[in-house]
């Protein structure tokens, strides 16, 4: 048997991909269960981060400079 999707569970998918605007990060996947981010970059390179809070992963995702925004606020941090 298949396994059955709705969209309400759908929508309840701890996950949250978002592709961003960005000449340094193409894609950002944030776990809001395990606040695990993952960072893939334009290069290809992805970066995976623990302990993420919510505030700093959508601080990122509305950054006028995404790569700015790692630099300051999560390289070497998380």
């Amino acid at each position: 048997m298949f396994a059955r999707w709705t969209f309400a569970s759908l929508r309840s998918m701890p996950l949250d991909r978002r592709q961003l605007k960005s000449s340094a990060i193409s894609l950002c996947e944030y776990d809001t269960e395990t606040q695990d981010l993952t960072l893939t970059f334009t290069n290809g390179r992805t970066y995976d981060l623990s302990g993420v809070p919510p505030d700093l992963f959508e601080g990122l995702c509305n950054a006028s400079s995404a790569g700015s925004y790692f630099n300051t606020y999560l390289r070497g941090q998380y």
